[in-house]
């Protein structure tokens, strides 16, 4: 079978994505998202700070989205605790032009302020390179932000 066949079959495709090994990098990126939500989570309760209900799928909400603003996946300013299905999913499905959609935009301005865009691109040009020295005090940072919160997860 010619390569270029191997490369157009998706079930190879999902073949490699599950044996593709994460990155030091990356497990550190992870950990301190986890511990961010830990530390937001204790800090504003656990709800969706867009509509107001609990549940057991809240997630980061990231306002400028972290594939293009990678520099702000770690920053709490850029950072919402939403519910997956209530607002967050709607956020990147929804145009717009939906008013549903407007709703949310709205109640993340009424958070952030209605310049939240401008201010966070201002933070993001003036941020250290993510280097791995960078990543390593972040997570020691939210590890004793954590501790100092009493609810540090061994």
């Amino acid at each position: 079978m010619k390569r270029s066949a191997l490369k157009q079959n998706p079930l190879t495709r999902l073949k490699r994505a599950l044996l593709k090994k994460v990155s030091t990098r990356q497990e550190i990126i992870n950990e301190c998202r986890a511990l961010l939500l830990q530390i937001i989570l204790i800090e504003r309760g656990a709800k969706c700070q867009l509509c107001g209900r609990g549940g057991n799928k809240l997630h980061l909400f990231h306002i400028l989205p972290t594939g293009k603003h990678p520099k702000l996946v770690l920053r709490e300013m850029n950072v919402l605790i939403s519910g997956w299905y209530c607002c967050h999913k709607p956020w990147h499905d929804l145009p717009a032009s939906d008013p549903r959609w407007r709703e949310i935009e709205n109640k993340v301005k009424e958070l952030r302020g209605v310049n939240y865009r401008n201010s966070l691109l201002i933070v993001e040009k003036t941020m250290p390179k993510m280097s791995m020295q960078y990543l390593n005090l972040k997570k020691f940072q939210l590890t004793q932000e954590l501790k100092q919160l009493g609810e540090v997860k061994k």
